[in-house]
């Protein structure tokens, strides 16, 4: 007896239903007379058993915060009788997150329309199969809100499928709060330094924040709003800040401002800005005025200084100066060369010492000393000296005309004199009509007769100018007749 086998794969049309029966019918035959030709045909039957497909989802951590992650596991079943073949589960990312990864099955991946996909070729009856994929959360979503996932679930290559139950997860709340940004400044002293701070509530809630200040070394800080600002979700205001730098602030001191915002709801949550302050120098070097001195020649005459330093820091003050003369042989002294003044109207003396030659000079001469005082931190100032050879002031002062009585449109010529007065005045004139002139010899018309006040004023810095007036009487022109007698 020899024996053989022959196998045949067949596939079922997917227009099969559940109970329908497959027969198949198979025969042999030999080219040889058999003895017994009863068993060379033969046929068998297969009834249509179909899959009965399950899906369920969990998901993890459940409520969830806002920018964590959620790792979805989803579970599919086969209830028999029949084995499913060619698995497809599906599951479309939920609203307000942002896929992550998948893992599971023979593959997945992320469709363009944002839907996750994996495949089980087969999965028999009784089987479970598990799939996940993880999302992560908007960090915009607010407390109350959901994340909904009811798009998912399973199909087979015979048309068995399943939908799954919408798994729903809920927002809990977050609080948080960043105060930003921290500022580097600089101000001299009295400055009232403004800043603007932003407040952003990171909470997915309405949250009220206390504000709070705290200032080294201590300078004064106002802020606003004070003591608390109110925030939406995510909504972001200003907190303005003015420090004042102390009146007495030293050059080169630095404060810190810390603002810290902490949340009402959950004290942990906080967070500060810092406003560093650094003073810059400031002021500078203030020098007495200067006076002016009337001397004879051979006096020696003394000014007197006082330097301050109002910089807001200590320093060295070098004085120097230069000299203007009309004359040569003048000398000049200054003590002392430099002083040390703290901080802060810090004050000394500067002597400035001018001898007036015992000759070569005249009444008038003079010289101007500037002094200078330069301060090696901060700031210079000036101020002048001047040294005049005593003047004469004027006197005697008079004046004449001619011709003595005027015509209407005549030329007048006034002649001033004086006895003494140096250095020379200068001379002007009101001739009382409402015309001026100047000098030591003016002419002047009139154009109406009448009385006019003319006024002489001389001025030569020495003492207050000097003037003399009189009246000249100005006469129209005489018109004379012939006188003609007739006889009769």
């Amino acid at each position: 007896t020899v024996e053989g086998y022959i196998y045949v794969t067949a596939t079922v049309s997917l227009n099969a239903s559940a109970g329908d029966v497959l027969t198949n019918s198979f025969g042999i035959g030999s080219s040889t007379p058999e003895l017994i030709a009863s068993n060379n045909s033969g046929y068998i039957t297969t009834a249509i058993q179909m899959p009965a497909l399950h899906i369920t989802k969990t998901a993890k951590p459940a409520p969830v915060r806002p920018g964590e992650s959620i790792t979805y596991t989803l579970t599919v079943s086969n209830a028999g009788p029949g084995v499913a073949v060619g698995v497809l589960v599906t599951d479309e990312v939920p609203a307000n997150t942002a896929y992550l990864s998948c893992s599971g099955g023979d593959g997945c991946g992320l469709r363009a329309d944002h839907v996750v996909t994996w495949s089980l070729p087969l999965l028999d009856a009784g089987e479970q199969a598990y799939v996940t994929f993880t999302v992560a959360v908007s960090p915009g979503v607010t407390f109350g809100s959901s994340i909904v996932n009811n798009a998912y679930g399973v199909t087979s290559t015979q048309g068995v499928g399943a939908v799954g139950a919408p798994v729903t997860v809920g927002v809990s709340k977050t609080y948080g709060v960043v105060l930003e940004p921290d500022i580097l400044d600089q101000g001299k002293p009295g400055d009232e330094l403004a800043h603007t701070l932003v407040i952003t509530n990171t909470g997915n809630t309405q949250d009220t924040f206390k504000l709070d200040v705290a200032s080294v070394p201590g300078w004064s800080v106002t802020v606003n709003p004070t003591p608390t600002i109110t925030l939406d979700a995510f909504a972001s205001g200003y907190v303005y800040i003015t420090i004042t730098v102390p009146a007495d602030a030293l050059s080169g001191t630095m404060a810190t401002t810390i603002i810290t915002a902490t949340s009402q709801s959950n004290a942990a949550r906080s967070d500060r800005a810092t406003v560093t302050t650094t003073v810059i120098l400031s002021g500078g070097v203030d020098l007495s005025l200067g006076r002016i001195v009337q001397a004879d020649p051979g006096d020696v005459v003394v000014f007197t200084h006082t330097v301050t330093n109002t910089a807001n820091a200590e320093q060295y003050v070098d004085f120097n100066h230069s000299e203007d003369a009309t004359t040569p042989g003048w000398s000049v002294e200054l003590a002392p060369a430099s002083v040390y003044l703290s901080a802060f109207s810090g004050k000394s003396t500067v002597w400035v010492t001018v001898t007036v030659p015992y000759s070569g000079v005249v009444q008038g001469d003079a010289i101007t000393v500037t002094l200078v005082a330069q301060g090696r931190e901060a700031g210079s100032d000036q101020a002048e000296d001047v040294v005049r050879v005593k003047c004469v002031p004027v006197s005697g002062l008079d004046f004449t005309w001619w011709p003595p009585v005027p015509r209407i449109g005549e030329t007048v010529t006034f002649t001033a004199t004086y006895a003494a007065g140096n250095p020379e005045p200068e001379l002007t004139w009101d001739f009382g009509d409402g015309q001026s002139g100047s000098g030591e010899v003016v002419s002047h018309s009139y154009a109406d007769d009448g009385v006019y006040t003319v006024k002489l004023t001389a001025d030569n810095g020495c003492g207050d100018p000097v003037s003399v007036s009189k009246d000249v009487k100005v006469q129209p022109y005489e018109i004379y007749l012939p006188l003609i007698l007739r006889n009769f």
